[in-house]
């Protein structure tokens, strides 16, 4: 508990789990009088280039009676603490009464709140700025026109018949005596020995990639890119927005994608 002490006000700090504020008037003068409480917080940067920083996280309004209690949500206070030898992180206490013509009387002081621990960044600042998409390929096949989806469903049928076609010839060959096989030797050209299952499984993949590359082409036709009439005269002045020179139109109603 830390206490600030003058003859009119004194105001005593309380916290955890909730930050507390009592407010206890000892001038009657200043009983029933408009008052104004915020907490801020500062940011100071030692350095030649600093660039200090406050906020008001927290305001009210109050009456002063002789005792005031001013609960604070410590969610709203948003200050964390820092370790740092060029910026400090401070919480100051103000309060603003309305007791006179040209100035008013302001009592402010820092306090010595314990502060959070700032939150671990889950993320480095690479994926924080260039996220990663997230794909969904049900999705993004409902978001293509049908005759692209059914270009993309016939490719998935010829590459899962020949993928499963070679790999069911690899795995008869890998066990039947060379010479009895439909395709694959058990020895390549140099007469080294080779298993033919191995070697279906490699022409599978490939076939996989390259259905997989014609599938993604597929999938990307969901918009239809119009280039803009550019200015007659273009200089190293000219200025354009990307919105200038080139519009996308969806190919189907994607108001009811959800992904």
């Amino acid at each position: 508990m830390q206490n600030l002490k003058k003859d009119r006000i004194k105001i005593s700090l309380q916290s955890s789990p909730t930050v507390g504020f009592l407010i206890e008037v000892m001038d009657a003068a200043l009983l029933g009088k408009e008052a104004s409480f915020e907490i801020e917080k500062h940011i100071n940067v030692s350095d030649s280039r600093a660039v200090n920083r406050s906020e008001v996280v927290f305001k009210k309004r109050l009456t002063l009676s002789q005792q005031n209690l001013i609960d604070v949500s410590s969610e709203s206070i948003r200050a964390y603490s820092y370790a740092g030898s060029m910026i400090d992180i401070e919480v100051r206490s103000k309060l603003k009464i309305d007791d006179g013509i040209l100035f008013d009387t302001t009592i402010s002081e820092k306090q010595q709140m314990a502060l959070k621990a700032k939150p671990l960044v889950a993320n480095d600042a690479e994926s924080m700025i260039n996220p990663h998409d997230d794909f969904n390929f049900l999705a993004n096949l409902q978001a293509i026109p049908a005759s692209n989806r059914m270009k993309v469903r016939i490719m998935l049928m010829v590459a899962a018949l020949l993928i499963g076609s070679n790999s069911y010839v690899g795995w008869h060959d890998q066990f039947v005596p060379e010479g009895a096989h439909y395709f694959y030797s058990h020895y390549d050209s140099d007469g080294d020995a080779e298993s033919p299952f191995m070697k279906s499984l490699g022409l599978s993949g490939g076939v996989g990639v390259c259905f997989w590359f014609l599938i993604r082409r597929e999938l990307k036709k969901y918009m239809t890119f119009i280039f803009k009439p550019l200015p007659a005269t273009i200089s190293r002045a000219t200025a354009m927005r990307v919105a200038d020179i080139i519009t996308g139109v969806p190919r189907v109603d994607l108001e009811n994608i959800v992904v």
